[in-house]
C-alpha cells in the first residue's frame, strides 16, 4: 500500500520536519540525494525479473538485456534474461499493435466516396 506525501508528513516528528526544513532552505541536498538513491533502489528491484518469463535475473549476468521504451515524459525499462526472451516481448507488442491497428480500421465509418447502399451521409455542423 502506496503512502502519500501528505500522510508521511503528518507522520514526521517535530524534530524532523524542522531538520527537513532546513535542508528544503538550503537547497535540499539532502533530500534530493535521498530521494535518488530510493528512485535506483526502486529501478533496481524490477530490473530482478525477466519481462518475458518472470525468472530472476542475476544482475552480475552478462546475458542480461535492458529495453528502454515509451515516450520522453514517460520511460519504461524491461529487462530480459536472454535474447529470446527479448524477441518474444517485440514481437508480442508488434502483434498487439497490429491487432489494435485492425479494431481500429473496423471501427471507422466508411468513406464518404464510396456509393455503396450502406453508405451514411455526415452533415457539417
Amino acid at each position: 500500500m502506496g503512502y502519500r506525501l501528505r500522510d508521511v508528513i503528518d507522520g514526521i516528528d517535530y524534530g524532523d520536519l524542522q531538520k527537513l526544513k532546513a535542508d528544503l532552505t538550503n537547497v535540499g541536498l539532502y533530500l534530493r540525494k535521498f530521494v535518488d538513491q530510493k528512485i535506483a533502489e526502486h529501478e533496481r528491484k524490477h530490473e530482478r525479473i525477466c519481462a518475458g518469463c518472470q525468472t530472476t535475473i542475476d544482475p552480475y549476468s552478462t546475458t542480461n538485456y535492458t529495453l528502454i521504451f515509451g515516450p520522453d515524459d514517460l520511460k519504461r525499462r524491461a529487462t530480459f534474461c536472454a535474447l529470446d526472451c527479448l524477441k518474444y516481448f517485440i514481437s508480442s507488442r508488434e502483434a498487439q499493435k497490429n491487432q489494435n491497428r485492425k479494431a481500429a480500421q473496423q471501427t471507422l465509418p466508411p468513406d464518404p466516396e464510396r456509393n455503396d447502399k450502406d453508405h451514411f451521409e455526415f452533415e457539417d455542423i
